[in-house]
């Protein structure tokens, strides 16, 4: 597969794929339900339309004691008051990386097959709950997707996600783009990032955590086995210069372990001290085999 000329999925990986999310969804909703629950009052009863849905802000003097949210107050101790009552869809933005540095695997598929191997799971998963879907691709100024809903949901997510990648992005984005498009976004949304998060500053992590209980949001980190370990054998290790190292002997092989473990291990610290939802899935496995790295 070539990521400049080819799309991402082919014809027999979206069929694979509509097998594998039979098997994953209940996984994958189980997490979503579990990210719902961080919006506090501002959360549909249901992960999509709600008819019961309740409009809350925090109490005022003066406020009627019938419009008072007494469910949450129960659970959390804090006075919410209801507004009004009405109906409303649930929405879900999903952030999928497609820049250049995922454009790389080692095993089974690249990361950016698995990244948009997941988004469309989890509009199909989604669409078939009555949310509301937007997609956001992280490349060279990628567009945030009219709302997709519905039957067509996800033949719509295939038509924007499963593209040829552009051969390399002059000015990419980094995932400081993403908060004005969030900023936009109704309260009770959920949002979740797909991709490469070794450039996720400390910073932008505790921006979206603090949209709570507003907004809701979780990452997952696509990772490939050979960015933890490389087996030793007759082949050379390049830097970022293109410089050619010595061939990786066992020695070799153990100290890029150790530095890569040290590596990913901090940037690992650093999301979950600011509170971040943190997912690990590696880029040979099957959607509903993530890790939970940091619950926040």
């Amino acid at each position: 597969m070539n990521p400049a000329t080819d799309s991402i999925l082919s014809t027999d990986d979206l069929a694979q794929l509509s097998v594998e999310c039979d098997q994953a969804c209940p996984t994958l909703a189980d997490a979503l339900i579990s990210l719902k629950q961080r919006l506090g009052p501002y959360a549909s009863p249901y992960l999509g339309s709600g008819f019961e849905y309740q409009e809350s802000r925090p109490y005022q003097p003066g406020d009627a004691l019938k419009q008072l949210n007494w469910r949450y107050f129960a659970r959390s101790g804090e006075l919410f008051t209801r507004l009004y009552e009405q109906e409303r869809q649930a929405r879900l933005l999903l952030v999928v990386d497609q820049r250049q540095v995922m454009r790389f695997g080692t095993r089974v598929r690249l990361k950016v097959q698995q990244a948009v191997r997941l988004a469309l799971g989890l509009v199909r998963l989604a669409s078939a709950e009555g949310m509301a879907v937007q997609l956001l691709p992280l490349a060279d100024h990628g567009a945030l997707s009219p709302l997709l809903q519905g039957r067509t949901a996800l033949d719509q997510a295939e038509a924007l996600l499963n593209q040829p990648c552009p051969p390399g992005e002059p000015t990419p984005d980094d995932w400081e783009a993403v908060r004005l498009p969030v900023e936009q976004l109704p309260a009770g949304s959920l949002i979740v990032l797909i991709g490469d998060l070794m450039d996720l500053e400390a910073n932008t992590a505790r921006w979206f955590t603090e949209q709570a209980p507003y907004k809701a949001t979780a990452a997952v980190w696509v990772q490939d086995q050979a960015e933890w370990q490389v087996p030793p054998g007759r082949y050379e290790l390049h830097d970022l210069q293109g410089q050619t190292g010595a061939p990786v002997d066992a020695a070799r092989a153990q100290g890029y372990a150790a530095w890569a473990q040290e590596r990913f291990g901090a940037q690992q610290r650093q999301l979950a001290e600011q509170g971040m939802i943190l997912y690990r899935l590696w880029g040979h496995a099957r959607l509903h085999e993530f890790e939970v790295l940091s619950d926040g």
